[in-house]
């Protein structure tokens, strides 16, 4: 697991996303690193407790974003649409690998449609800067909330395109692209494989 957890929402998004949401993806960010290392021995209950009691307030944080409109004005950062691409995205991953929810095909499908309908209309209206990285961390927790049909095959030819624009071309460089992001290798490693393979 990358020590550099989070901090591609800082190098990368800090100018494009509010303050709010930031700081929230990146606090995901920091316990998800946490949560996802090695253990160095074996947990007690009081930590186990405590890394339960954090997950589920940085969760309440994340569904608590406040909508566009109603942020300061001042906290106004960036293209709405970026802003809703990160807290839908960040909500998947935070219900399938901090919280554990338990994998259900219309949930994945009817959040994975809704997150991929917001990165085509962001990406149709505005050729990708510097979120060019961020779009792919959220086209692969997209993709990997959804095993099969049109959906997958959607964010396939997304990813397809962006990661050839960014010269991604071997896996190792996806992998370390996401672990600056929201990523667990331990979690979503398997997945990842997968549709590198079918990316290929």
């Amino acid at each position: 697991m990358n020590t550099d957890s989070g901090s591609g929402f800082f190098s990368k998004m800090f100018d494009l996303l509010p303050s709010k949401s930031l700081a929230c993806v990146v606090r995901l960010s920091k316990l998800n690193h946490v949560l996802s290392s090695p253990p160095t021995a074996p947990p007690d209950k009081s930590f186990m407790v405590s890394m339960l009691n954090t997950t589920l307030a940085l969760h309440h944080q994340l569904l608590s974003l406040p909508a566009w409109n109603k942020l300061d004005p001042a906290d106004q950062a960036g293209p709405e649409r970026l802003y809703d691409i990160c807290r839908l995205a960040a909500l998947i991953y935070c219900n399938a690998v901090l919280l554990a929810v338990p994998p259900h095909r219309h949930w994945h499908v009817k959040l994975s449609e809704r997150l991929y309908s917001m990165l085509d209309d962001h990406y149709t209206n505005s050729e990708p800067g510097a979120e060019a990285e961020f779009l792919i961390w959220a086209l692969c927790v997209g993709s990997l909330a959804v095993s099969h049909g049109p959906s997958r095959d959607r964010y396939e030819v997304f990813l397809r395109h962006l990661m050839s624009k960014q010269k991604i071309q071997q896996q190792e460089h996806l992998e370390q692209l996401l672990a600056r992001y929201l990523w667990s290798d331990r979690a979503c490693g398997p997945g990842l494989t997968t549709l590198w393979l079918s990316l290929g």
